[in-house]
């Protein structure tokens, strides 16, 4: 690892539910990919393998940005990585989802778009 000085590490975290946390896991890919296009930055993404991943994940994506003053001729240096990690974290935090609650609201909100969209009598 290559530091010049001491930093302060930032995690960015989303709270999904199980059928959207594979597309959320994309997503946020997708805008920092987004913040080295903008920069102009030279990248490449890497999809880590089982024995590379930390234990909690289950894909691990690790963003590789160009740097030409590394070794000879330059070499690419990870400077981010992005992992869905299931149900893992929830588990350890005690979180949990009222499925009840869901229905609830997504009842709720169809009931909401139904009552809008009736017609005027």
């Amino acid at each position: 690892m290559i530091r010049q000085h001491q930093f302060t590490k930032v995690e960015l975290v989303s709270i999904t539910t199980p059928e959207t946390s594979k597309d959320e896991h994309e997503r946020m890919l997708a805008c920092a990919e987004a913040v080295l296009r903008q920069l102009d930055l030279h990248y490449r993404v890497m999809t880590l393998c089982a024995g590379d991943m930390g234990f909690s994940a289950q894909k691990t994506y690790d963003i590789e940005v160009w740097m030409p003053g590394q070794g000879e001729g330059g070499a690419f240096r990870e400077i981010s990585s992005c992992s869905v990690c299931g149900d893992f974290q929830a588990r350890r935090h005690g979180c949990a989802l009222s499925r009840i609650r869901q229905q609830a609201a997504l009842r709720a909100h169809a009931e909401r778009l139904w009552h809008r969209g009736r017609p005027r009598a």
